[in-house]
This record gives C-alpha cells, structure tokens and sequence, in this order.
C-alpha cells in the first residue's frame, strides 16, 4: 500500500496515554488534530492520522502498538468506500514478515523503507554518478540485518568499468553476493538482471542517477517512467522518482521502487549486532581474543590482523568502522536523552 503518511489506530488496544500526541507536540509545537472517522487523506478514508505531518518521529510513543504505521508492502486489511472506487478505510495491518528501514537524523527516528520484501537489489554505476562501495556496503548490511538477500546490478556498464571497480565487484562475488552487470542504455545484461529478480518482492535502491528508473523501462515499457541525466556540474544524479511504490510488472515481477538515496543511516540496529553483518568478517570473528570484540583496536583481534594480511579489503572495514561508530554515537545520545 501507498501509505507513507496513514496511521492505524487500533482503539481497543489504545490505552489514551497520550504518548503519541506528546512526541509530535515536541516537534511541532502543538496539540495535533487527528483525521476523524470518515474523513478523506491520502486518497483514502481512514480512521486517524497525525494531521501535522507525515514525520516517523510521531510514532516512537506509542507503548501498547495502537497505533501501527502503514509502509509500501504492507498487507492491510480494509473496508472499501462504497461511494469511491479508490477509496476506504484501513482496519488493521499484519505482522510484518520483513522490514527493510533507516534511521532519519532530521527527524530523530527510524524510517521504515519497505515492508516485507523478499530481497534487496542495489542498483550502482561504475561512474557518473561515483561508484559509492561504502553506500553499497551499508545497504548489504541492511539487508543482512533483516534476513533478506542482498544483490547488486551494476548499471551503465557501457561507459567502462575502472580497475577499482573492477575490484571491489570482484571482491563482492568473493563474499558470495549475486552481481549482475548490465547497462540500460544498450540493453546488454538487462535481460540476465530482470532474470535474477525472479518473482520475488524485491526493493529496488541506488543513488540518484545510477539509472534505476532507466533500467525498470526496459523491463516493462508500459512503465514509462520519468528519467534524468547526471549533473556535469556535481557528477550525481537529480531526483526523478519522487516516493516509494510498488510496481507491478508486465511478467508478473513485483518491484518496490525507492527515490534516489545520497546517504543511508541504518536504523534498528544495535552496535553489537553490525560485526555479525559483514559476511567477510564472519570467519574471522571467533579467533577474536575477546568473544565482545567489536574489532575497534581490541587487543588480539582477528579480524583487523585479517585486514592488516589482506584478507579483508582495507576500504570494507573502513566502512565497518564509519558505521560501529555512527551507531554508537546515536546509542549515546539516546542514553543521554
């Protein structure tokens, strides 16, 4: 479903404890006003929405899950409007099997970018925009995270791969990951990376001008989706896909298609947990001298001796580090807050 602003508000478990109008006074200034019953939002009718915003940081407090927020891939439960085709209320939401999210610095919270996808697939250039292997590796890593798999197409082929990137991408297929080479421009390799999405839900996500939306054309023309060059004066990409949505395909393929992102913040993940989410450390990990080891400068640790050996890629555990410490920092302040 296209929700990216729909709250559901489920009354019998909502207790009135007012968390959730508290956390978005704090970000507004106000008591918010919520949708009544039958009012029409987003094309739908529903039964509550913060009339504010659209900002995840008004969902954190809700402590009973009243209120449960409706993402693109969410399967929901719904009444239809007998006086509007495409209109109706929403009733309930089921568990998610999967989620794939981010944590939003604007907003201070997690933001949930699809729901119960079968795989990720990040879309990438060896140039214009930059190959971005860090971008690469924390949406990896987030697949990982969520128990999904994770593959990688590499677009715009024609132009030539450099031999940095050459490596990386082998470095890649080494960990085991599914790397397509393609370019939607010629139309070389797009046959082989649709084939390898198969019938699963798959999110679909890359930087702005790696040629996603390119590239979803030549899968299935009667998408005719708007596309935009690369900025000669910045070398990225401008925003062409402006929300996230799930398109059907022509075969049958169903694609979850996410604006442009320039940087990527993981969301629920804990500190701990990220060393156990990069497959090349995996081997290494349990020759740590200390089981805690989070492979930050501790002494004995196999993992920075297996990069020191070349064994792991110097810029993969750079990464790994950018990404402990952003994490730890947001712990802190949590623990502050």
């Amino acid at each position: 479903v296209e929700g990216s602003s729909i709250l559901v508000m489920d009354l019998d478990r909502c207790t009135r404890c007012d968390d959730c109008v508290r956390a978005c006074a704090d970000t507004h200034g106000g008591r918010p006003r919520f949708v009544r019953e039958g009012e029409r939002y987003d094309n739908l009718l529903i039964a509550r929405s913060c009339y504010h915003c659209q900002d995840p940081v008004c969902l954190v407090g809700c402590p009973t899950g009243a209120i449960r927020r409706a993402n693109v891939g969410d399967v929901v439960e719904i009444e239809p409007d007998p006086y509007e085709e495409t209109g109706g209320w929403i009733l309930s939401r089921q568990e998610r099997t999967t989620q794939i999210d981010r944590w939003s610095r604007k907003h201070r919270a997690m933001q949930v970018l699809a729901a119960n996808v079968d795989q990720v697939a990040c879309v990438t250039a060896p140039s214009s925009p930059p190959f971005r292997p860090r971008f690469i590796d924390r949406l990896l890593v987030a697949a990982e995270h969520a128990g999904v798999d994770g593959l990688i197409i590499l677009n715009k082929v024609d132009l030539g791969t450099p031999a940095t990137v050459a490596e990386r991408i082998a470095d890649y297929r080494r960990m085991g990951y599914r790397v397509v080479e393609c370019s939607a421009a010629t139309g070389a390799g797009a046959a082989e990376a649709r084939a390898v999405l198969g019938q699963r839900l798959t999110l679909i996500c890359g930087q702005s001008g790696v040629g996603k939306s390119s590239l979803l054309n030549v899968w299935d023309p009667s998408l005719d989706l708007r596309t935009g060059a690369v900025s000669r004066k910045f070398d990225r990409g401008v925003h062409t896909t402006i929300r996230t949505e799930l398109l059907e395909l022509a075969d049958g393929g169903r694609l979850i298609d996410s604006p442009g992102i320039r940087g990527l913040e993981l969301g629920a993940i804990e500190a701990r947990d990220i060393r156990h989410r990069f497959r090349d450390f995996q081997r290494w990990l349990l020759r740590c001298e200390y089981s805690a080891c989070l492979c930050d400068g501790e002494p004995g640790c196999a993992v920075r001796a297996a990069v020191d050996a070349h064994q792991i890629h110097p810029d993969r555990y750079e990464s790994y580090l950018r990404l402990l410490r952003e994490v730890r920092e947001r712990e802190r302040g949590r623990a502050h807050a």
